[in-house]
């Protein structure tokens, strides 16, 4: 093959999670130009990505004229909606390879919650299909690689422990509540780092006041920024959101708060060799999983699937360090 192209639109966990493909893809077609088609608010996930040639940017009028010109060898759609069956559209004589969504079993376990609907790992339906590429897969692992230690970033302690608050919806992020009984009860010796986006600073400032060793530096970060502040860390504690990926790709350890969303909906990250992932689900819950997504509050009103025990998490911290 002499030219690529893969689509994924979004979002920065789901990008990460594609990039075992991209070095499957590359390591074993060196020569071959590979693109890779996404929004442009994700670019900087994939900066510095030595396996990919050229990104381009969905909504940029010249980046879809070199998309509509190029001739490709093979088109991987890792994403699978209607934007990318008109990039198909664009390329319908090019061998197409995609992956199995597997939409339907993930709607019977939100509407019946009976686990026997759980889906394959993502990681594992890209597997298959490099397979059918006849490409060898090289391996599960993550990559990530632009990380941007500036002075920012450099200024935090070492071996800190990450808290990331953000999430794209409600329902996925971490109370502010169970953080406050959480930072109460560990050793106040820890420095906690907390990371999120521009709408969950005012949180965190509010956090950074009430307690000694919290350093807040929600909105106020960059995404190399966050993923250097990540590297310099020993343990991750996190929702379900791309941070939790991306720490996966670094290799950290990491305590992973599950709430409305499962690990059944098949977005786990595989691990580096070694590195730990604790994931932690509140049991017992007939509302769970409310969506495969997340909602800006929880239908019920209680958001019981984010009361995890602290002293637990406590526990799990104690055995990571």
């Amino acid at each position: 093959m002499k030219k690529v192209l893969i689509i994924r639109f979004s979002s920065i966990g789901d990008i990460i999670l594609c990039t075992p493909v991209v070095r499957s893809i590359k390591k074993n077609n060196p020569n071959a130009e590979v693109y890779f088609l996404t929004k442009e608010v994700y670019c900087s996930v994939l900066d510095k990505n030595p396996y990919i040639d050229k990104v381009l940017r969905w909504e940029d009028p010249q980046d879809r004229e070199i998309l509509s010109q190029q001739k490709f060898d093979a088109v991987v759609d890792l994403h699978r909606n209607l934007r990318t069956f008109r990039v198909r559209l664009m390329h319908w004589m090019t061998p197409f390879y995609g992956f199995s969504k597997q939409n339907l079993y993930k709607w019977l376990l939100v509407n019946t919650k009976n686990q026997k609907f759980a889906v394959d790992p993502i990681v594992n339906r890209y597997h298959r299909l490099v397979d059918d590429m006849n490409i060898p897969w090289d391996g599960d692992e993550l990559d990530y690689f632009n990380v941007n230690e500036t002075e920012m970033v450099s200024s935090l302690p070492d071996q800190c422990i990450i808290l990331v608050l953000g999430g794209t919806y409600y329902t996925k992020r971490i109370p502010e509540d169970w953080i406050q009984q959480f930072l109460k009860a560990i050793d106040q010796q820890e420095s906690m780092v907390l990371l999120g986006g521009p709408s969950e600073k005012e949180m965190g400032d509010r956090l950074q006041a009430s307690h000694a060793q919290v350093i807040n530096k929600a909105g106020s970060l960059s995404l190399a920024e966050s993923a250097a502040a990540i590297r310099k860390s020993r343990i991750v504690i996190t929702g379900d959101t791309g941070l939790a990926h991306m720490a996966a790709a670094i290799g950290k350890p990491i305590i992973w708060l599950w709430g409305n969303t499962v690990p059944g909906f098949g977005m786990t990250s595989p691990t580096k060799a070694d590195i730990p992932i604790i994931s932690k689900e509140v049991e017992g819950l007939n509302c769970r999983p409310c969506s495969k997504l997340g909602f800006d509050q929880c239908p019920k009103g209680h958001f019981k699937c984010m009361s995890h025990v602290v002293d637990e998490v406590i526990l799990d911290l104690e055995k990571l360090t």
